[in-house]
C-alpha cells in the first residue's frame, strides 16, 4: 500500500507445511513521490467503464472480445501499477477484474489500457 492504495505486483507468499514454513517469497518495491508536477482530470470510475465497454467492442484482440453485450466485472479498484507504462513509474490505475478472468489496466493519466489473461 501507498498513501492507502494497493500496488499492483507487491506481495509476500510462505509455503507452509507440518513443520512451519517450508519457503517464503517476496516481491516488494519502495516508493517515493515523484517530484515532477502532472495535472490530469482524475479518471472517474464512469468514464473508466465507458473506455473499458468501447475497448471491447473495438478492439480485435480475442482477449478483449465477449461472446455477447453484457460485460461482468468481479471488482473494480484504484492501484499503483507500472505493467502500462513498464519505465519504473507506477501511475494510479483502474484495475478491472473481469468474471472470465480477465483482468484490464487503465492508466488514469492517459487512459492507455491493457489486457492480461
Amino acid at each position: 500500500m501507498y498513501d492507502g492504495i494497493r500496488i499492483r505486483g507487491n506481495f509476500y507468499l510462505a509455503l507452509v507445511d507440518n513443520e512451519g514454513i517450508a519457503s517464503s517469497m517476496l516481491k516488494w518495491n519502495n516508493f517515493s513521490k515523484s517530484t515532477a508536477k502532472q495535472t490530469v482530470e482524475p479518471l472517474s470510475y464512469e468514464k473508466a467503464i465507458g473506455i473499458l465497454s468501447e475497448s471491447i467492442n473495438k478492439n480485435p484482440d480475442p482477449a478483449m472480445q465477449v461472446s455477447d453485450d453484457s460485460i461482468t466485472i468481479n471488482n473494480a479498484e484504484i492501484v499503483y501499477s507500472d505493467e502500462i507504462t513498464k519505465n519504473g513509474e507506477y501511475h494510479p490505475t483502474w484495475q478491472f477484474d473481469m468474471a472470465d478472468g480477465t483482468t484490464v489496466l487503465i492508466d488514469c493519466f492517459d487512459n492507455q489500457i491493457l489486457s492480461i489473461r
